[in-house]
Parts: C-alpha cells; sequence; structure tokens
C-alpha cells in the first residue's frame, strides 16, 4: 500500500490516493495522521457520515478512472458486492450511450477547466438492468495542479425518473382523453385572478397558449356579448353561496363563428369563508347542440307534416268523393235513360261523367305534382330570377290575357332548381290572373331584393285582395276563395311547397277585399353578388 500525505486544507480527509499508486490497491483515506495526538475529532463523524445509507459515495483513480473505494450503498445501487466493485472502472458500467458525454466532463476536469461537474446518467447492473443516477463528482488537486483523486456521490433517480415518465403518461393520457371528449379544465386563483388552462381549454378558444395569458377577464372576453352577464353573475354567486354550478354559453370566435360550451365549476373556501380557489372544467357541445336544433326541427317539422297529412286525407277523402259521387249517379241515370229509351238525356249524362272524369283526374295531376317537389328537385344552380320570372309569364299568358305585367330590371339570382322556381312563378302569376279585380285592368309586378345570403322576392297585383282571415287560409290544399275559379286549388300549396323545398317560406300580405295582394317569398341567394 502506498505511504499516504496529509493534507491540512482538508480538516475531514487526513489521506490520500497517489495517482501512480496500484489502482486496484483499497486505499483507506481514514488513516491515522502522523501525529496520533493531532487527530481531529471530527474523523470518525466523517468515517460514520461516509457509510450512511442515503447515497452512494465513491473514491476514483484519475489514471485507471477505477473505483477505489466504494461504500455499501453504491454496491446496492450498482448490485455488486464491495470486493467486485473495487477495482472496476466507472466507465465500465456505465450505459454505453451516456459514456461519451461522462468522458467529455472527466477530460474537463483533467484539463484544470473544472474542477467537478454533475451529470444525469445511466448505469448498467449486474443483472443487465438499467439505473438512473444523479452524480456529482469532486476533484483534490496537487501542488502541481494534477487531480489525486476524484470523490464522488452516487444517487439513485430510478424510481423518480419512473414516477416523472409515468406522470408524463398519465398527463399525456389525460390530455388526449380531453381532446377526445372535447372536455377541458381550467384552474383559478381567486386571490391573484391567475387562471390555468389545460391544452384542451386553448384548443375549444383557439387560442395559442404562446400568446394568450388566461385570467378571468381575459376568459369574460372571449364569451359571447350577450352571455356575458350571464357567466359572471353564475360565478360570483356560486361563491357567494358556496355551491358548485353548471352552466351552458355561447363563445364568439373572432371570424364570427358561434360555438357554445358547457361550464362546471367547484371552489375551495378557507375556514374563515373566503373563496381561496375555483377549479372548474369547459366542453365543446357545438356539436350536441346543432344535433338538438336539427332534432327539434326535425319533430316540429314532423309535426307539421302529420297536421298537412291529416288534412291532406280530409281533402282528399271529400274532393275525390265529389266527382265519384257524380260519376256515380249519373251512371245510374244513365242505366235509367237507355232502360225508359230517353237517348236524348243520354248524350247529357255522359257529358255529365266526362267533366267528372276530367275534374277527378285534374285533382289527381295536382296531388302527384304536389308530391313530387320534395323528391324530385334537380340540382340547384344560380337562376336569375329576372329569365325565371319572363318564363313564367310566357307559360301563364292564358291566365293573364292582356294584363300589365312588369318585371323590375336586374333581379338578382338564386341558388335553386330551376324549373321549381319558374313553377313558383307561374303558379303565382296565374293566381293573380284568377283573381283579378272586376271592371279593372288587372296590373302584376314581380320584384326581389338580396340581402346577405338571402333574396327576398314578390308577385304583387291589383286583383281582389284577401281578407286578413284567410292569409294562412288560402296556401290549404284545395282551398279556394272563390268556388267558382278555375283550376283545384293546389296551386298556392304546390308554390310553398316549392319554397319550403328550397328553405325558404311564402307568405301573402294583402290590406283586403279589393286592395289586391303580394304573394312574398324568400330563397337562398346564388354566390357572387353584391345586395340588389
Amino acid at each position: 500500500m502506498a505511504r499516504l500525505r496529509s493534507d491540512r486544507r482538508l480538516p475531514y480527509i487526513v489521506g490520500a490516493v497517489r495517482a501512480r499508486a496500484d489502482a486496484a490497491a483499497a486505499v483507506d483515506i481514514m488513516t491515522e495522521p502522523a501525529d496520533p495526538f493531532e487527530r481531529p475529532p471530527s474523523e470518525e463523524i466523517l468515517r460514520l457520515f461516509y457509510d450512511l445509507p442515503f447515497i452512494g459515495m465513491a473514491v476514483t483513480s484519475p489514471v485507471t478512472k477505477r473505483w477505489v473505494r466504494v461504500n455499501q450503498t453504491l454496491c446496492d445501487i450498482l448490485g455488486y458486492s464491495r470486493e467486485a466493485l473495487v477495482g472496476m472502472s466507472w466507465a465500465e458500467v456505465t450505459h454505453p450511450e451516456d459514456l461519451d458525454a461522462t468522458m467529455a466532463e472527466f477530460e474537463r476536469v483533467m484539463r484544470g477547466e473544472i474542477d467537478g461537474y454533475k451529470i444525469d446518467k445511466r448505469y448498467i447492473r449486474r443483472d443487465g438492468s438499467t439505473v438512473y443516477a444523479t452524480v456529482d463528482v469532486k476533484c483534490l488537486r496537487g501542488p502541481d495542479g494534477g487531480v489525486d483523486f476524484f470523490v464522488a456521490t452516487i444517487a439513485d433517480t430510478t424510481e423518480q425518473r419512473r414516477a416523472e415518465r409515468a406522470l408524463v403518461t398519465s398527463q399525456a393520457r389525460l390530455a388526449e382523453a380531453q381532446r377526445l371528449a372535447r372536455i377541458g379544465s381550467w384552474d383559478l386563483d381567486v386571490g391573484t385572478g391567475t387562471l390555468g388552462w389545460s391544452e384542451e381549454v386553448f384548443r375549444i378558444f383557439e387560442l395559442a397558449p404562446a400568446g394568450f395569458t388566461p385570467t378571468y377577464e381575459a376568459f369574460l372576453a372571449q364569451i359571447h356579448p350577450e352571455d356575458r352577464a350571464r357567466v359572471h353573475d353564475a360565478f360570483t354567486a356560486s361563491l357567494r353561496d358556496r355551491q358548485p354550478y353548471r352552466l351552458a354559453h355561447r363563445l364568439q370566435m373572432p371570424d364570427g363563428r358561434i360555438k357554445h360550451v358547457e361550464e362546471q365549476c367547484e371552489s375551495v373556501f378557507a375556514e374563515d369563508g373566503r373563496p381561496l380557489r375555483s377549479i372548474g372544467t369547459v366542453q365543446d357541445i357545438t356539436d350536441r347542440v346543432a344535433a338538438e336544433s336539427a332534432r327539434e326541427r326535425l319533430i316540429a317539422e314532423l309535426e307539421q307534416r302529420n297536421a298537412e297529412l291529416e288534412r291532406f286525407t280530409y281533402t282528399v277523402s271529400h274532393d275525390l268523393r265529389s266527382p265519384l259521387i257524380t260519376i256515380r249517379g249519373f251512371v245510374g241515370s244513365l242505366e235509367r235513360d237507355f232502360e225508359e229509351g230517353r237517348l236524348d238525356r243520354v248524350r247529357e249524362d255522359l257529358g255529365r261523367i266526362a267533366t267528372a272524369a276530367t275534374r277527378m283526374e285534374e285533382l289527381l295531376s295536382d296531388l302527384l305534382e304536389l308530391s313530387r317537389v320534395g323528391h324530385a328537385a334537380g340540382t340547384p344552380e344560380a337562376v336569375p330570377l329576372d329569365e325565371a320570372a319572363r318564363e313564367a309569364v310566357s307559360l301563364a299568358a292564358g291566365a293573364l290575357g292582356h294584363a300589365d305585367v312588369r318585371i323590375a330590371p336586374g333581379l338578382p339570382r338564386v341558388q335553386a332548381d330551376r324549373m321549381r322556381v319558374v313553377e313558383l312563378l307561374q303558379n303565382l302569376v296565374e293566381n293573380a290572373g284568377k283573381y283579378r279585380q272586376p271592371g279593372r285592368g288587372l296590373r302584376v309586378e314581380i320584384g326581389a331584393t338580396r340581402h346577405d345570403a338571402v333574396v327576398t322576392g314578390f308577385v304583387r297585383d291589383n286583383g281582389s285582395g284577401i281578407d286578413p282571415r284567410y292569409h294562412e287560409t288560402v296556401f290549404g290544399l284545395f282551398n279556394k276563395l272563390n268556388a267558382k275559379s278555375e283550376g283545384s286549388g293546389v296551386g298556392l300549396a304546390l308554390a310553398r311547397r316549392i319554397v319550403e323545398v328550397h328553405g325558404g317560406r311564402l307568405w301573402v300580405e294583402s290590406a283586403g277585399e279589393g286592395e289586391g295582394a303580394a304573394f312574398c317569398f324568400t330563397l337562398p341567394a346564388a354566390g357572387g353578388e353584391g345586395e340588389a
């Protein structure tokens, strides 16, 4: 064993390992000082500290990189006995992927650039498993500046790393679960107003975490203006009453879109009742609200259709039965006339039967056309209303006679089935021709205006007018204000169905009898136009 020298600069280290010493030899740095009466009282404390089980400790040679002294804790960390570990190089048990980084720090110490380093690295245990450790290395230099030996502490951080990885994995899974469920979480320090958001909250609010600092005021600013007061009142009431709350509200997106979210909140209070912390969740329910709205619309539409079906059934049974009764009656009359030899009345009976059959055929044809509107619509296209109006007026020429028809110039375009638009206008124009005011020349005006994505059109006449009591009745199936007028009474019902199939509505405006009428409708506007 090489002779050890005393170094009075280190009160607790009284021995050293010379660089030229045999690397395989175990050196006791606690050797007695040259003068036994000068033994420091703290030497025993140092010996006990070295063997404490809290952390691994080692002394290594700068020449061979071998451990020349280790404590039991380091042996337990690496899985070697003290006899096996002493004499081994720390490079032998360092994970291959971490060896270069460790050697780089070691060389910096040897060049005199630093006196120590701290590094996180991995070791390979005797059983082949990996150990994560934080290594803190210091060197002791001789008078010539060279390194006499290294002293290192090795803290096993494997469990800490596992816990950190588990936490990261848990956080990643939570973030993914929040993303899939569209539920974000938030945490508000009521005293400071500091608000913490999860990644999903930023995603729901469509804000970048790097460019936005969440605060309660900033949160309120993202809420739809019409909902802000309600949200603020719900939150303050929950703090006042010390009760959780659940509330749905809207978000106003920068591009004008509306999103729907549902907030839930609970708060933590001090013993004196002061609110300390509020935690909660926010869920994107935009799709759910849209689905509920669609369901409500569908229910309303089904209720409307059921009501229409009931009216339809009654009307059909009534109006179709009338020509059948006529036919049946005159068939009996025809039979009697033949039996009695009254051939002069046979021709009259046959004429009445033919008229009733023709009437039934018209009714069935109109019903068939009405049923086809919602199922045989063509592909929507940009339809210029002025062109459709001119075509409709041409088709309705027989009903209009010498009427004064005026089509406003430059009418906007609608996005619809062209054939159905022409059919709509034709029915409205023909209706004006049927209900003209006696003794007054018929005048018909066709016009339209566009506002945003909707075109509002009208067909206005100076005809007989409609009492306000019948403004809705006229759209009923087979309903006619004048029973003697031409047609089956399906025209306005057909016109309304055409408009509704395209997502619009049809209504009538009239001050009363003799005041004329205006049938107004809305249709979707074709793109690429300004307001007309």
